[in-house]
């Protein structure tokens, strides 16, 4: 799996622990392009980790892949992956789970990753 695309999975999945998840806006909250953006989305939707993407791919080179994410869900599929790799019990807790990611995300290029952990867990604390 390409860097993006772990990147967008492991958003995607904080964001579902949030109190009021929005993962339609996890892409923009990463800071990818549009084309980054539906390369990983389409890697996701491909591999059965995620699903409610459109893809659209381009007739040639300068009409790249376009991946439309506004009802993008995590499957259980995607859900059981990264617990698995991030060692989580599935029965852990949603405040369990983020400071998981937090505690992961802390590496070079994952800090918006870490951002979108850190504004779910600050919403389960407000209560």
């Amino acid at each position: 799996m390409d860097g993006n695309a772990e990147k967008y999975l492991m958003a995607l999945y904080a964001e579902t622990n949030n109190k009021r998840p929005r993962l339609a806006n996890v892409g923009l909250e990463l800071g990818l392009e549009q084309e980054e953006l539906g390369r990983a989305a389409n890697s996701l939707y491909t591999a059965g980790l995620v699903g409610g993407v459109v893809v659209r791919f381009g007739d040639d080179d300068a009409s790249p892949v376009l991946a439309t994410v506004e009802n993008i869900v995590l499957t259980r599929r995607g859900a059981h992956y990264v617990e698995k790799a991030l060692g989580l019990k599935s029965t852990a807790s949603s405040i369990q789970r983020l400071q998981k990611i937090i505690a992961i995300a802390s590496k070079p290029g994952w800090e918006r990753v870490k951002g979108i952990a850190e504004n779910a867990l600050q919403e389960h604390m407000q209560g």
